[in-house]
């Protein structure tokens, strides 16, 4: 989007947008697919004792997901409009 755009009105906020869209990729490959593969691997019986660990560092990155969202779309959108 970024590139299509590029030297007209709004070019920056469509390279915020993939920016941030390309942040949130970055974010899941390397730190919550991780995690998702690693509690998919457990059972009621082998849940470790610092799970809870796991799952606020779980909330934590999908929040971070979350406010780039916001960020790119509100850029995207802003991008339509400039």
């Amino acid at each position: 989007m970024a590139i299509v755009t590029w030297g007209e009105r709004g070019a920056h906020l469509a390279t915020l947008a993939s920016g941030c869209v390309m942040l949130m990729v970055i974010i899941w490959a390397a730190w919550i697919n991780p995690i998702n593969k690693t509690v998919n691997s457990w059972t009621p019986e082998s849940l470790p004792s610092g799970w809870a660990k796991f799952r606020d560092r779980w909330h934590f990155l999908h929040t971070i997901r979350l406010m780039l969202s916001v960020v790119a779309f509100s850029a995207a959108i802003g991008g339509l409009f400039a």
